[in-house]
């Protein structure tokens, strides 16, 4: 397999009927690879939506709303067509009101993880309408993810970002997209096999690909999706190992060249 097609892992995507399953009706489904981690986070981590249309907008919040998500992450869609984007947040200006509450613009910046690449931050605050409570919500919005152009490991720098500022105890994490679907569900594996290997020590990649399949059927339907779940890890364990080795005095903060260890730790994941 070529690293072209690693780095590329949507290009050749057959799902079924997109506008069908998602549109024009707002879906969402619970997906939570958590039973591979039990006892280390909420068994509902991730709820992963459509990027809402025009005619949603209400719904996606009233679901931010009902569910308590105090963190959204907005990513771009790698299928690589042309899709109307609709603003469904509120301005400075203009409040977003919803029968029961309304949302209200905090404050934005843009900011720049890893190697180079840009975020938009956005807080929001949802206030109800019939008592004093207030939901404080934030949307990362990843212009370009995962980047072809860059490092396979680069994609854990926004796993990273969006993981110190979400915490089991705030709701779930609401992750979408404009299909709803393939790069959802990679945020979603991604961010469970980067805490498995923290927590753990060690990952099932299988494991993860096949319950966020389940959760959310077609995500991984190609055997480049799978394949690049793997090579992003063995990315990560191979850029820690190297860390670690400039930091030993035993190197004298050299890495040793070859790919021996990096088969080894391919073996070993698979």
């Amino acid at each position: 397999m070529s690293e072209t097609s690693l780095d590329a892992p949507f290009k050749n995507i057959s799902h079924r009927d997109w506008d069908q399953l998602f549109a024009p009706e707002l879906r969402c489904l619970c997906s939570g690879p958590v039973p591979l981690t039990q006892g280390h986070h909420c068994s509902k981590e991730f709820l992963v939506s459509q990027t809402p249309l025009a005619s949603t907008v209400a719904d996606f919040w009233r679901m931010i709303w009902e569910q308590q998500t105090h963190t959204v992450v907005r990513l771009p869609d790698n299928q690589g067509e042309e899709r109307d984007c609709c603003v469904f947040w509120p301005s400075k200006e203009q409040p977003l009101r919803c029968e029961g509450f309304t949302v209200l613009y905090s404050r934005e910046e843009v900011i720049h993880v890893g190697n180079d690449e840009r975020v938009l931050v956005q807080d929001f605050t949802v206030e109800s309408s019939q008592n004093d409570y207030v939901l404080d919500v934030r949307q990362y919005s990843a212009l370009c993810w995962p980047n072809p152009d860059s490092p396979i490991r680069n994609c854990f720098d926004l796993v990273s970002v969006v993981r110190e500022h979400s915490r089991p105890a705030q709701g779930s994490v609401l992750v979408h997209d404009p299909l709803g679907g393939g790069t959802s569900g990679l945020f979603c594996a991604l961010t469970t096999l980067f805490n498995q290997l923290e927590e753990e020590g060690s990952v099932d990649v299988y494991q993860v690909a096949r319950m966020t399949n389940l959760m959310r059927p077609g995500v991984f339907n190609d055997v480049e999706q799978y394949q690049y779940l793997y090579q992003a890890v063995l990315s990560l364990v191979s850029s820690q190992e190297d860390q670690r080795a400039l930091q030993s005095p035993e190197t004298n903060g050299s890495v040793p060249l070859g790919q021996s260890n990096i088969a080894e730790s391919l073996e070993s994941l698979m």
